[in-house]
């Protein structure tokens, strides 16, 4: 829901008439301020050296800062840097200029032809012997002049020419106030500097021989802080006094190092060993800010304020960003409050917090007088006591009562004293009663009576065992309990509460929504609000039903908007924080009551700042404040620091910093338009910046700088003249157009900040010419060349270009082929190496991505006393037996499609199902297992030293793996997971000549082998697993039923199964790639088709083989359809003999199958049992209570493709086909003769 489209000029109007009702004086002041919002930016973050010497802010509001490296320019996205040597000090002059001094060196920062900073010196305007005055402390600009001030001369540069002021061999001092320059020196004391003269001020010598670290203003006057005395001195013109502070030992002690005077009256004061500190006109502190409350760092160099009334804090590493002018301000773990936030309330003049940690409370009134007290924990205290968590805090009878894991707490000041054990939800005070509370319980709900002084308990009501999460009491005397998963409960206390009150039930059945997981009721001046995680509803007594809010403001039909919590103030305002239940998008604000039964009026963009924050509690205060409950802390809302000083309604600006076009050529670089230069004009002008054709890419760059949203800015876009509207608002600070046609084009962007505001757009005009080729002289040149070249064309021509492109042909072909064949035997490299969908992946893309197979079975194969064979045989031997065993179990694995991981030694792991996944893995592994036992027998005579027995012990498990390549030079294609853990200790627990499976295996082949038992056998770190031995192939599908090789029946068996998955990779194929006008040959018919034919199969006693022949032609009998419409049929047979392969059939089975897909081509015409059933199925809608839509959508079928005319022609031809038609299968005859009789009468009915 997109709360920014309230009616925007009615909100100031209404926000003003709810600082009206506030109750207390905005003139009160704030006495419980936190941590103003502060970003630390750090040297990694704008990537140069840590140390900053000054601030400043052009006309722009791009930011500059005096770095150890150069002058550094931050528009909010980017940070650009201009090289000066020494510390610089920055000031700007009216028009924007910056100007900058260093160590021997001053000058302004220009621009070059294309917009790029750089530094322009003044010192060729100083003679050479002036030019070693050191560092410049201080630069000031003024309205023609500006001043460099070094520790020993005072120059002025003024109509292009430097001039010295003043020299001294002692310590000079500078200082602006507003736009009045103070001069200090020792010898005089303190002056006034005015259009290149200095005048002592009156009773200025009173600061002679005096050294001078700041001058602020401060009441019309100046406030002084003197090197060495503590306190401050105020100048008024003819007096000076001396005033001491309760800050003054603070800063003596931690050396003062720069001060600031902010928009509201109140001073910031910057040190070098304790951070910053924010004082009133009083001097009386109201916040700090120092290392150990998350400052980067404490030693203070420099202080800035933006044009936004914020501060930027230059720091010995790195510096900060302060939003002192925000309404928001801060407490955290840094402040000592701990813990999440679950509840907030003032009682007496404290307030207090319940967190996760237990029970906190606010400080007023604290001495800052001493320097100890800055530092952390100051201003928040934990209420002793209570060391648990804390969940809601109760008034009740003049008493602050808190529930906790612990039980239920008494506070009085910053004690906590327990008074009951027994948890407790919530407590809701009766409307009608003041002496009755009704208690929600974890187990019920209770009451309790304020009689003659004491409380007494009330019976719990009986039939209620839930948790009571919230309670609210409506004017029809109807007690509402908010539950968890439970739903709400309604109990009657018309006749008073007592224990058998009536109480029902209400869930989804009653226009509550369904599966909600919580469920709270809130008490506000326009009735119950009942709130969960789908939204917000309210009660109709008439109908006895729920229904969704509509005085909120929310659309909660539409939308999945969750409410919590809920706080009413005193003014019937509703105060809420909302989200979205599939994404993180929060917000916060205050639903403003018009009256009753009347639509709140919702305001949310004050609160754009915490909007990704959860809020877990709200609690309107006293004196203009608002507080918020988080995991993050707690957070202030102080409405007068916002009705002064709010900046979500000022006016900001978007600029283009940087131009490139075709080839990463620089056109623009974010110039500041006061240059001048030829460039500037474009950009935000109207004058076009023209571009040949081979420069039409254009890239932008643009950023705004509103620095209080960053990393939450957006930008939209708008390319006049090949777009048509604005662009999406997104993050991104680029834009790139590639390849555009010639034409005038006007690149338009601007920004928008977190509430809603959208600035003043930046525009880019250019043209891009037509290529050289489609100009006039270009066509006219053509012909010119065309009719030369018709002339020049002779036969001795022709044959010298044929001879010579017969040469560069044949040399091309020869370099050609040299290059085929090195990418054949590099891709024939891998391919012997990889599987061949891994290997094509690396060849493709450089790398292969891990895949998970879910059903992978997994073989180990080891040689029993390897050790032993290897003492008995020479090197030589055992390498070549080895290598022997080892090929041939390749060409195993290979004949059942299985993938040979590595070899270990002596031992050799494979696994099936990968890359290619399939069902038959299991089996096939088996086999394979088989055929190696059987070859090792085989073996024994022809092996070196026949008196040393090969035995092998085989392990087999299946489950999921992750299979994938490791390696980037030399690649390794390996699996993990558990799976392969498993199927080792198979191979470990198995014996020699046997083969071992574990019972998840034993699943999957139990239907094709013989396996004996072994019960459960211990396996490390599995526990006891089942586990068998493979004895041989089942004797009905072995040949000669002797177990030892597969007869034709086990294949037909494993390619049943194997069936499934062609199955499910033609259906996936069919439902994707069928044309959507297939209105009868579609996925839905194929499913039928195959279904039909195995129940025709079935009556008719077919056997498997022709089963499996029968089921599959009839997945393919239109898939051909897939390609094209006519003779889909032989198409259908292509692709079948294209899978079929893949799929293990044979050129019989496949011949078969085609035979079949080709027998159902109309008019059928079967020749035999296998034919009539698929020619049967294929038609058996003719027979089927749904005929006649089947009919309508074939018909609709054929007249997309003009094949049929009308529907009366059609229905002419499906009477005489049905009157000629008739099934070919008994069973078919049967099933549906009865109703396709019924189906042809009902044609006849509609001719």
């Amino acid at each position: 829901m997109k709360f920014k489209l309230i009616i925007k000029k009615y909100f100031l109007l209404s926000l003003s008439i709810l600082l009206f009702n506030i109750q207390n004086s905005h003139s009160q002041q704030n006495l419980e301020p936190g941590i103003p919002y502060f970003k630390n930016i750090s040297p990694k973050e704008y990537g140069f050296e840590n140390s900053n010497y000054s601030i400043t802010q052009d006309n722009r509001g791009f930011i500059y800062i005096g770095n150890m490296n150069g002058v550094i320019e931050y528009d909010g996205v980017s940070w650009r840097l201009v090289r000066i040597y020494g510390n610089p000090i920055l000031d700007v002059d009216k028009r924007g200029r910056v100007y900058a001094g260093g160590y021997n060196e001053f000058g302004y920062i220009d621009y070059d032809k294309k917009g790029s900073m750089k530094f322009v010196s003044l010192l060729d305007c100083l003679s050479k012997k002036l030019r070693h005055f050191g560092q410049v402390r201080a630069v000031y600009t003024l309205n023609n002049e500006v001043l460099f001030f070094s520790s020993k001369h005072l120059f002025r540069y003024h109509n292009n020419k430097i001039s010295i002021i003043d020299s001294s061999s002692s310590t000079l001092g500078l200082f602006k106030v507003n736009d009045n320059i103070y001069f200090h020196k020792k010898e005089i004391g303190l002056c006034e500097y005015s259009a290149g003269k200095i005048k002592l001020l009156p009773q200025g010598e009173y600061f002679k021989n005096k050294a001078i670290d700041d001058i602020l203003l401060y009441n019309r006057n100046l406030l002084i802080k003197i090197t060495g005395i503590q306190g401050f001195t105020i100048y008024t013109g003819y007096s000076i006094n001396q005033i001491k502070t309760p800050i003054d030992n603070f800063l003596e002690k931690n050396i003062y190092s720069s001060g600031v005077l902010m928009q509201n009256g109140n001073y910031a004061f910057g040190t070098k060993r304790m951070g910053l500190i924010i004082v009133d006109k009083k001097f009386k502190v109201i916040t700090s800010l120092n290392k150990k409350e998350g400052l980067y760092d404490d030693e203070i160099i420099d202080m800035f304020l933006d044009k936004t009334g914020h501060l930027w804090v230059a720091m010995k590493a790195g510096f900060c960003y302060l939003e002192i002018m925000s309404a928001f301000s801060f407490y955290d773990n840094n402040l000592g409050l701990q813990g999440s936030v679950s509840a907030i309330t003032r009682f007496g003049q404290n307030l207090y917090v319940a967190t996760s940690h237990g029970v906190f409370f606010l400080q007023p009134g604290i001495n800052y007088a001493n320097p100890e007290q800055f530092g952390p924990n100051y201003k928040i205290g934990q209420v002793q006591g209570i060391n648990a968590e804390a969940f809601r805090f109760f008034h009740i009878k003049n008493q602050l009562l808190v529930s906790t894991s612990n039980g239920v707490y008494y506070i009085e000041g910053n004690k906590g004293y327990q008074m009951s054990q027994h948890k407790l939800e919530t407590m809701q005070p009766s409307k009608t009663n003041p002496n009755l509370i009704y208690i929600g319980k974890p187990n019920g709900l209770a009451a309790i009576n304020y009689i003659n002084g004491t409380w007494k308990d009330r019976r719990q009501v009986k039939g209620l065992n839930k948790r009571i999460r919230t309670i609210a009491e409506d004017d029809n005397k109807f007690l509402w309990l908010g539950t968890d998963y439970d739903g709400v409960f309604r109990v009657d206390i018309k006749n008073g509460y007592n224990a058998n009150a009536p109480i029902k039930e209400y869930k989804e059945n009653c226009g509550l929504p369904d599966n909600f997981l919580w469920l709270d009721v809130y008490n506000t001046s326009n009735g119950v609000i009942f709130s969960n995680f789908k939204g917000a509803y309210r009660y109709n007594e008439r109908s006895d039903c729920f229904y969704l809010d509509t005085l909120f403001n929310f659309n909660f039909g539409s939308e999945k908007i969750w409410i919590y919590p809920i706080v009413e103030d005193a003014h019937k305002n509703l105060w809420f924080s909302s989200g979205f239940n599939d994404k993180y998008d929060k917000t916060t604000g205050v639903a403003m009551f018009r009256g009753m039964d009347k639509k709140y009026s919702l305001y949310t963009i004050p609160f754009e700042r915490i909007n990704d924050i959860t809020v877990e509690a709200i609690y309107p205060d006293e004196n203009s404040l608002i507080w918020f409950g988080s995991s993050d802390g707690l957070i202030q809302f102080d409405f007068k620091a916002y009705k002064l000083f709010n900046t979500d309604t000022l006016t900001f600006n978007t600029y283009i910093r940087k131009i490139k076009t075709s080839r990463d050529s620089l056109v623009y670089d974010g110039a500041n338009n006061f240059s001048g230069y030829k460039n500037a004009a474009i950009v935000n002008g109207t004058t076009p910046h023209i571009f040949n054709y081979k420069y039409n890419t254009m890239h932008f760059e643009f950023a705004s700088p509103t620095f209080d949203s960053k990393n939450k800015i957006l930008f939209q876009s708008y390319l006049d003249g090949f777009e048509t509207t604005w662009s999406n608002w997104t993050h991104s600070d680029i834009k790139e157009y590639t390849n555009l046609p010639e034409g005038d084009y006007i690149f338009r962007v601007r920004s928008k900040n977190i509430y809603g505001k959208i600035s003043n757009e930046a525009s880019y005009n250019f043209t891009i010419l037509p290529p050289v080729y489609r100009k006039w002289y270009a066509f006219l040149f053509y012909l010119v060349m065309i009719g030369a070249f018709i002339l020049m064309v002779t036969k001795w021509r022709s044959y010298r270009f044929a001879k010579e492109r017969a040469k560069l042909e044949k040399i091309i072909n020869e370099r050609t082929e040299e290059l085929v064949k090195q990418k054949e035997r590099s891709e024939e490299l891998v391919s012997n190496l990889l599987p061949k969908e891994t290997a094509d992946e690396i060849i493709s893309k450089g790398k292969a991505d891990s895949k998970r197979y879910d059903l992978t079975t997994v073989m180990f194969a080891d040689f029993q006393e390897f050790t032993k064979i290897t003492e008995a045989l020479n090197p030589e031997a055992l390498i070549s037996d080895l290598d022997k065993i080892f090929l041939h179990f390749d060409s195993i694995v290979e004949k059942y499609g299985i993938e040979k991981i590595k070899t270990m030694g002596d031992a050799y792991m494979c696994a099936g199902g990968i890359p290619e996944k399939n069902c038959t893995n299991p089996v096939e592994i088996v086999l394979a297992a088989i055929e190696m036992q059987q070859h090792l027998y085989a073996l024994h005579d022809e092996l070196h030293e026949a008196n040393e027995t090969w035995n092998m012990r085989i392990g087999i498990h299946t489950g999921p793996v992750i299979a994938g390549v490791v390696g980037s030079k030399k690649f390794s294609y390996d699996i993990w997971g558990d799976t392969v853990n498993i199927a080792s200790r198979m191979e470990t627990s198995g014996m020699p000549g046997k083969i071992n499976i574990s019972s998840k295996t034993y699943e999957y082949i139990k239907d094709f082998f013989i396996c004996e038992p072994r019960g459960k056998l211990p396996v490390k770190y599995k526990g006891d697993i089942d586990m068998f031995f493979i004895t041989g192939i089942k004797p009905e599908l072995s040949i000669n039923n002797n177990g030892d090789a597969p007869a034709p029946a086990f294949s037909i068996k494993l390619q049943l199964v194997r069936y499934s998955d062609l199955e499910e990779m033609l259906f996936s194929k069919l439902e994707k790639g069928l044309p959507k006008n297939l209105y009868y040959h579609n996925f839905k018919h194929t499913v039928d088709v195959t279904a039909q034919v195995e129940i025709l199969g079935r009556y008719e006693s077919i056997s498997e083989a022709d089963m499996l022949i029968l089921k599959t032609a009839s997945l393919f009998h239109d898939s051909g359809f897939m390609i094209g419409y006519d003779d889909h049929e032989l198409l259908g047979m292509k692709l079948a003999r294209e899978t079929l392969p893949q799929y293990k059939y044979t050129p019989d089975q496949i011949k078969a199958v085609c035979d079949l897909i080709y027998a159902t081509k109309f008019p059928p015409q079967p020749k035999n049992l296998l034919e009539q059933i698929i020619c049967d199925a294929d038609l058996d809608y003719l027979g089927r209570h749904d005929f006649i839509p089947n009919s309508q959508n074939l018909f609709r079928e054929l007249y997309e493709r003009n094949k049929i005319k009308t529907m009366e022609e059609w229905n002419k031809m499906q009477i005489k086909f049905l009157e000629g038609h008739q099934f070919y299968t008994e069973s078919a005859r049967k099933l549906r003769d009865v109703n396709k009789n019924k189906q042809l009468e009902e044609l006849r009915k509609m001719i």
